[in-house]
């Protein structure tokens, strides 16, 4: 995957997460929309909750 779709990838996921979407149903979501296998799509979860952490925090 590209570093252009993944950054694509996460901003939807944050998307997601930020309208209050559960964790684990963000997963199955960007597994069956985008094609990944589940560890992928729950790294890509993972990345983007870390990422609006920190921008939440600081």
């Amino acid at each position: 995957m590209s570093e252009k779709s993944k950054r694509a990838i996460i901003l939807a996921i944050s998307t997601l997460l930020k309208g209050g979407m559960e964790y684990h149903r963000v997963v199955q979501y960007i597994h069956t929309t985008y094609y990944l296998n589940t560890d992928e799509a729950e790294q890509l979860v993972t990345q983007a909750q870390t990422r609006l952490h920190l921008h939440f925090v600081a």
